[in-house]
């Protein structure tokens, strides 16, 4: 009994002091007005990358062993040259196959080409 005695207030003590009163990490990033979505300098090291990471070079879809890999900034820039990478991301959003990017990744593509798809 005074094992439980000094163990519930212990617990107690642990599961109030993991509460969190900044709804900041509540939030998903770049989904609402306190985490602008950044568009400024963005790069393909910066951002392109992380975009394509995590939506394209999924399980045979772009990945290195895909017919069209995009897991390179050089692989990436044949399909940025050629207009095909802005035509079906951009502007027919029929890639990603699996869904729609979020309005911050197509932002952040969207200024990426716009600023001459820079490496770095």
């Amino acid at each position: 009994m005074q094992k439980i005695l000094f163990y519930f207030p212990l617990l107690l003590f642990l599961f109030a002091s993991c509460s969190s009163d900044n709804e900041e990490g509540l939030t998903p990033k770049n989904e609402d007005n306190n985490n602008p979505c950044n568009t400024e300098e963005i790069s393909y090291e910066s951002g392109i990358a992380a975009v394509l990471s995590d939506n394209c070079t999924l399980s045979g879809c772009h990945n290195a062993q895909a017919a069209q890999p995009l897991t390179s900034y050089a692989e990436l820039m044949i399909y940025v040259n050629n207009g095909s990478f802005e035509r079906r991301v951009v502007e027919q959003q029929n890639m990603p196959p699996t869904g729609s990017l979020s309005d911050c990744e197509m932002e952040q593509i969207t200024a990426w080409l716009a600023a001459g798809a820079p490496e770095n």
